[in-house]
């Protein structure tokens, strides 16, 4: 593919408001890729090696069941893209892709990625409200398949909470006839400082920290400390170009989750003082330690 031709299919593309030098950039660079019809691009559990951008032919994204069976997700076309969600999280390829007819792809890489995101923080904002607009569309299509299974997913349900009974059980019985005995839950060690929520209070007058929920969205949409910016682990990535790239590597940060949430918690401090901030801690009790003491809790919409 020519130079121009690569230029003009992504300035046509999410990337198309870049300044043109950087335009020109990636099109002398990125690499191209052709897929026969039918062939397989990547798989559910693959590692992310980047994000694609169809130049011809189309792509279809879908997850692969039970019983060989499928689910399509989305079907694109000519300056669309995909595999943006598990380049920006760092987790496995949460679905599969494959061609459906000769299909050309350019594919930016995450060294070429995270250069853009960084010095372009402006783009950044744009492409994670891209990207979750598009994770709540797919969230939608994927609730329609789960509430037209839901009594098979009983069955399932008990099956698993039966099993579970029994493991405890056994476990129980095991600990008490070997004094050496084995944990129920593997230990993690807590680099991470705690804070009581009456210090975080008396902070709040002080140095303003910023408050980091670290459940999943919608434990956060039940009830969170008021103020609070939702971080699950899910959506670091995305989160943290939006609320947190530009801001000082010393502000103060609490990190809270609840009594189940709370290695959610620590994992979502561990990445913050991954990224350099210096000042980094977790609410001691979490949520429920936090109400009780009678402190304000929010409800509702994401912050």
């Amino acid at each position: 593919m020519e130079f121009k031709d690569r230029r003009d299919l992504l300035k046509n593309s999410i990337l198309g408001d870049l300044p043109p030098e950087e335009i020109d950039k990636l099109a002398r660079t990125v690499p191209i890729r052709t897929f026969g019809p039918g062939e397989v691009i990547f798989e559910t559990g693959d590692s992310p090696d980047g994000l694609y951008i169809i130049c011809s032919g189309r792509v279809r994204i879908f997850l692969r069941l039970e019983n060989h069976r499928e689910r399509e997700l989305s079907v694109w076309g000519p300056g669309d893209y995909f595999g943006e969600v598990s380049l920006m999280s760092g987790n496995p390829r949460t679905a599969s892709a494959q061609s459906l007819e000769q299909t050309t792809l350019i594919m930016l890489d995450r060294k070429n990625f995270d250069h853009i995101t960084s010095d372009h923080p402006d783009f950044s904002k744009r492409f994670v409200r891209e990207v979750l607009k598009l994770l709540a569309e797919e969230r939608g299509m994927l609730k329609q398949d789960s509430d037209a299974a839901i009594n098979y997913s009983n069955v399932r349900w008990f099956d698993f909470v039966l099993l579970f009974g029994l493991s405890i059980i056994m476990a129980i019985t095991f600990n008490l006839s070997n004094p050496n005995g084995i944990p129920f839950f593997p230990g993690r060690p807590d680099p991470v400082p705690s804070v009581s929520p009456a210090v975080v209070i008396k902070e709040l007058g002080h140095t303003h920290p910023l408050i980091v929920d670290a459940m999943p969205s919608n434990f956060f949409g039940q009830k969170h400390i008021k103020g609070a910016v939702n971080m699950p682990l899910a959506i670091f990535n995305f989160v943290y170009l939006m609320r947190f790239a530009n801001k000082p590597k010393n502000t103060p940060i609490v990190v809270y989750g609840n009594t189940i949430s709370r290695p959610y918690a620590l994992e979502v401090a561990d990445r913050l003082l991954a990224r350099g901030y210096t000042n980094v801690k977790v609410l001691k009790g979490g949520l429920a330690a936090w109400e009780a003491s009678g402190y304000p809790v929010g409800k509702g919409a994401l912050q």
